[in-house]
Order: C-alpha cells, then sequence, then structure tokens
C-alpha cells in the first residue's frame, strides 16, 4: 500500500486508541492533532511510496534529520514524530494481523527526499506606512489653517486625532482608487450619486 492510502484508517485507528483506557490519547484534539502530523510527514516525504519502504527506519531516520535541521517552526519536529509513530504502530498491528505470513514488514529502499521550495519574506512597505508623512503634514498644514494653531489641552488633542484619523482614512481611498485609475473627481461624483439615491429610497 502506498502511503497516502493509509491515511483515511489512520484516523479510525487513532480513534480506537482514545477509546482505550491505558491509551495516551486524551481528547479529540490529540486524535486531530497526531492525524494531522502524519499527513504533513507523508505530503512531504512518502507520497507515491510504499509504507514497507518509507516506514523503514533509514528513512524514517532520514526524515527525522531532514526535519530537525531545515523545520521552520521548531515544534514541527516532535509534533510530526508523534503522529509518525503512532503511524508506524497501526502499520505494524495491520500486518500482523491481516497478514501474518509476511516475515519482513519493512524493506530499504534508496528514496530521495523532495526539495522543498524556501519562501524569502521581505519587509515591504504598505501604502500607510509610506504614505503616512505625507498625510500627517497636509492635515497638520490645513488644520493650522482652519485654527490658527495646533491643539493644546487633552480635549483639542483627541479631536485632532480624531480629525486626523478620519483625514488618513479618506486619502488612503482616494490614493488606492486613484492607483487603479480612478480620480479623485470621478470617484466624488459616484460617491455623491449614490448618497442621493439613498435619500430618495429614504423619502419614498
Amino acid at each position: 500500500m502506498k502511503a497516502e492510502k493509509i491515511l483515511p484508517y489512520f484516523r479510525n485507528y487513532l480513534v480506537m486508541l482514545l477509546n482505550e483506557k491505558e491509551s495516551n490519547l486524551n481528547s479529540d484534539s490529540s486524535v486531530s492533532t497526531y492525524q494531522s502530523c502524519a499527513k504533513c510527514w507523508v505530503d512531504r516525504y512518502a507520497r507515491g511510496h510504499q509504507l514497507q519502504h518509507v516506514l523503514h527506519k533509514d528513512f524514517r531516520d532520514k526524515t527525522a534529520k531532514e526535519d530537525k535541521t531545515q523545520a521552520v517552526f521548531q515544534r514541527s519536529y516532535p509534533m510530526t514524530r508523534c503522529g509518525l509513530n503512532h503511524l508506524l504502530k497501526m502499520y505494524k498491528l495491520c500486518c500482523e494481523q491481516f497478514h501474518p505470513e509476511i516475515k519482513t514488514l519493512f524493506k530499504s529502499k534508496q528514496i530521495n527526499l523532495r526539495k522543498r521550495k524556501r519562501m524569502q519574506v521581505e519587509n515591504v512597505p504598505t501604502l500607510n506606512s509610506s504614505m503616512v508623512e505625507q498625510y500627517i503634514q497636509e492635515f497638520m498644514e490645513r488644520y493650522r489653517r482652519k485654527t490658527e494653531m495646533l491643539p493644546k489641552s487633552l480635549h483639542e488633542m483627541k479631536q485632532f486625532l480624531r480629525l486626523f484619523d478620519q483625514y488618513r482614512s479618506e486619502r488612503l481611498t482616494e490614493t488606492v482608487w486613484a492607483l487603479s485609475g480612478i480620480p479623485k473627481d470621478v470617484l466624488m461624483a459616484n460617491s455623491y450619486l449614490h448618497r442621493s439615491e439613498e435619500v430618495e429610497e429614504a423619502e419614498v
């Protein structure tokens, strides 16, 4: 049997273990975790290969080394091992119960590990972070022209921040639409038309 074919039966096996008193599985969450870990291991290394080959100690050790040195998340190594250990036990039990004539359960085979693609994560500035300085400068100049001074009291500062947040949101919307090829005057005309239609519907 190929490795991926055993996965649907593996969950049933884990549920059976959960119902046993002496089992180390203590919740449905454990079942889901071990099933997910085994599936990750199969998808990463064993898909398309026979169980007798991929569950051989040599191949398991080979993948364990790869997990330990290349894993993105530190927990992926021990968690994958837990699911794989249960999968190995299930394979042994099934062979002993349904195929007692088979004496050699595992056969070593040279299987090359699939090379995983590396993802390059870059810290790319967002539109908000790249434009916020400009928005701040614009807003402060407008605020000064209107009030002739910057806020001094706590109440004035709160009002100042609320107005800036509204201004920043509006400018971001304008910038996004402009980058999409829709100028500010078209956007405002459509917004005005939409508000007029809402008022007419309300009056009706």
